[in-house]
């Protein structure tokens, strides 16, 4: 209940604990994280994104939704609300990323008002610009080191912790 009121707060503010500017800029763009088609954007404590696909690529809908999330090992946390709807999702589990995607997709569709449908990004993918990606990185906190290939108009990616664990028996979770 913390957590929906929190997102009530962020919805209808309260000058008396944070001014309407400061509750404003949280929820606005703030930096440009170039994360999927450039939708996705940081402001002030909150993930700011400009429109979502629900369902299928053929059902985008413009319209602004702020997330913030939160993991510790064994417990998620999500909160999700679209502003011009009104409407807020707010999920807990005790279990690692466990972030209820589909659960909120369809709270989406079937609970709330939606806007038409938009056109929604261009979703093409030029291979030339494969090669910038090449290279060999590291995830000291997940997955060791990642090295990227490209390999004609694909890029290959190798996780040997990843395939260690997978060939070790422990059970790996694509997410």
């Amino acid at each position: 209940l913390d957590l929906a009121k929190f997102v009530a707060f962020l919805l209808d503010g309260n000058p008396d604990v944070l001014p309407e500017t400061l509750s404003a800029d949280m929820q606005s763009p703030r930096i440009d994280t170039q994360e999927f088609l450039d939708l996705v954007h940081y402001g002030y404590g909150l993930q700011v994104i400009d429109g979502v696909f629900l369902g299928s690529l053929d059902e985008f809908y413009s319209m602004k939704v702020v997330q913030h999330g939160g993991d510790i090992p064994g417990f998620a946390a999500q909160i999700t609300y679209v502003p011009s709807l009104r409407f807020g999702f707010v999920t807990l589990a005790n279990v690692d990323g466990a972030h209820f995607a589909n659960s909120l997709v369809t709270a989406l569709a079937t609970l709330a008002p939606l806007p038409a449908k938009a056109t929604p990004p261009d979703l093409t993918v030029d291979p030339s610009t494969f090669g910038a990606f090449e290279g060999v990185y590291q995830d000291d906190f997940n997955v060791g080191q990642i090295t990227v290939t490209l390999v004609g108009d694909d890029l290959e990616v190798d996780m040997p912790a990843v395939d260690q664990a997978a060939a070790a028996g422990i059970p790996v979770v694509a997410i």
